[in-house]
């Protein structure tokens, strides 16, 4: 764990992964219901504010070549530590799909930026996520089959088992296959056996 701060307060910071489609942002609206002292960190929205200043989008940014891409990623990870609240959640991906393989969403050097304490991945079936992929008209995204979509989930939870072992972090794998709020419970009891309410 941590150490305290200077008001001795002990700190958490837990990365939390998805792919595409699993309901994260869902479960971490329903977590912060039941544990409102957590704040959520969206990684990719400050780097697309890093982005911006590039006049790079939302869906062009995973296009980039990795040496730009990784470097926005380590300007916006630095911002984000400067300012970090005493319980943080950052909202992230484990690996971005681009149109040549994938690419960490939290490379090396970002894992050692944040220094968490936790890493976890919201897991749900892969027909499931390609059912909410199609009814989602509100981004440009890739048409993967479920077995893309398998693939891709399972290489993510090896990613974030090897970035656990490196970092020294907890690796917690929470369940969305049914309500949002089962998964939020099982954030929610992690949390609060780290930070008592």
């Amino acid at each position: 764990m941590k150490e305290a701060n200077k008001e001795g307060l002990m700190s958490l910071t837990i990365i939390l992964a998805g792919i595409p489609g699993s309901g994260k942002s869902t479960v971490l609206q329903e977590t912060v219901k039941l544990f409102p002292q957590l704040q959520i960190i969206n990684y990719g929205d400050v780097m697309l504010k890093e982005a911006s200043l590039q006049n790079i989008d939302r869906d062009t940014i995973r296009k980039l070549p990795l040496p730009l891409l990784q470097k926005i990623g380590i300007d916006a990870a630095k911002k984000m530590a400067a300012e970090m609240p005493l319980i943080a959640c950052i909202d992230t991906h484990a690996l971005v799909k681009t149109p040549f393989g994938y690419c960490p969403g939290i490379p090396e050097a970002v894992i050692r930026i944040f220094n968490p304490n936790v890493i976890g991945m919201i897991e749900c079936s892969a027909s499931l996520i390609y059912a909410r992929r199609k009814l989602d008209n509100t981004r440009n995204r890739d048409s993967d089959t479920i077995e893309q979509i398998e693939y891709h989930q399972q290489i993510s939870r090896s990613f974030l088992v090897a970035c656990a072992a490196y970092s020294s972090s907890l690796f917690i794998p929470i369940q969305n296959h049914g309500a949002p709020t089962d998964g939020a419970k099982q954030l929610a009891a992690l949390l609060q056996s780290y930070i008592p309410q």
